[in-house]
């Protein structure tokens, strides 16, 4: 069962190296829609109790929520995909984009995904009318009799018909395109906006590092070395994470900035190795922290 429409890609030919110089030739637009059927119903039972005290208020419940059963390991699948999606693309404006030498790589993964969630709803299906029935048993567990009801779930047929991933790779267009027919000021003006969205793709991949430092100053500053408290070596790997993640998927970054990151990574990975030294000495956290938060203000500056 493929639940996913591709556009095919020749990969057979290396492409010999381009010169950059647009954002056409930089990145690609990866466009998924994910579909999937609501599993929040309106609660008829809990709204009707409500209201003897609220006229206004609507209870609302979800649907297969027991942890573990084949639906929930399915629509946990399907939000893998776009986690996925998100976490190797780089945001700009509505858009994501994916820098040319990670299509492959993209592609493949996310096929992987799909995959999964594939195989979950080839499992679920067959059994799904049973599966709803166990669910109606679980929701009333406790309660009043009719609490749930076969009414509040869609049919096994629309359930499956509404799991769907439509996926396209979309060549962002230039003010050369063929299909233009534009003066000068035309062309600077898509140029402009071209450059504007390379900023803000750059402000994403700036982003993707600075949540995690800001994390890591602040426990820096909290984190008081005192009996039971704990200081986890995540809190480094993290900002570690985000360093890699922005290095890969930065459409635009100068040297300058990959600087920055490669002098960032370097700091930490120090402290990574001297974790004993920041749980256990005052001095070494503080210096840390003022360490790090010039490091933030640095990459702050390449922010539009």
């Amino acid at each position: 069962m493929n639940t996913a429409n591709w556009t095919s890609f020749d990969t057979s030919v290396e492409p010999a190296p381009l010169k950059v110089a647009r954002l056409s030739d930089k990145a690609i637009e990866a466009k998924l829609v994910i579909r999937r059927t609501t599993l929040v119903k309106r609660d008829t039972a809990m709204t009707n109790q409500l209201r003897q005290n609220d006229a206004s208020a609507t209870a609302f419940t979800k649907l297969f929520r027991k942890e573990g059963t084949p639906i929930w390991k399915l629509m946990k699948a399907v939000s893998e995909v776009y986690a996925y999606h998100c976490d190797n693309t780089e945001r700009c404006g509505d858009k994501r984009l994916v820098r040319g030498d990670n299509i492959f790589e993209y592609t493949s993964g996310l096929r992987h995904v799909i995959a999964v969630v594939d195989t979950l709803k080839s499992q679920a299906m067959p059994q799904y009318d049973q599966l709803v029935l166990d669910d109606i048993a679980y929701r009333n567990y406790g309660k009043a009799q009719g609490h749930a009801t076969l009414a509040d779930y869609p049919s096994a047929t629309d359930f499956a018909a509404r799991i769907s991933f439509d996926f396209r790779m979309v060549p962002l267009p230039n003010e050369d395109h063929p299909l233009f027919d534009m003066n000068d000021d035309d062309k600077a003006a898509v140029q402009q906006q071209f450059h504007e969205m390379l900023a803000d793709t750059n402000n994403a991949t700036v982003a993707r590092m600075l949540e995690p430092l800001k994390y890591l100053t602040d426990r820096l500053e909290t984190y008081k070395g005192q009996k039971g408290e704990r200081f986890h070596t995540s809190v480094l790997e993290n900002v570690l994470d985000g360093c890699a993640k922005a290095r890969k998927l930065a459409i635009d970054a100068s040297p300058e900035l990959l600087a920055e990151i490669a002098e960032l990574e370097r700091v930490v990975k120090g402290y990574v190795f001297n974790v004993d030294g920041i749980k256990s000495d005052e001095d070494v956290r503080a210096a840390a922290k003022l360490r790090l938060e010039m490091a933030s203000r640095r990459l702050n500056a390449y922010c539009a």
